[in-house]
């Protein structure tokens, strides 16, 4: 397995873990938004 690929393949699983925590920040947003408009 080239080096490349396997620094490609760290740089999409940090992007993706980066996502992952804008959706969860998303999530916790709107389910606080919810409990407050109940």
């Amino acid at each position: 397995m080239p080096s490349e690929f396997g620094g490609g393949y760290n740089d999409l699983m940090e992007h993706w873990r980066n996502d992952l925590k804008d959706l969860a920040k998303v999530v916790n947003f709107t389910n606080i938004q919810e409990l407050l408009d109940r």
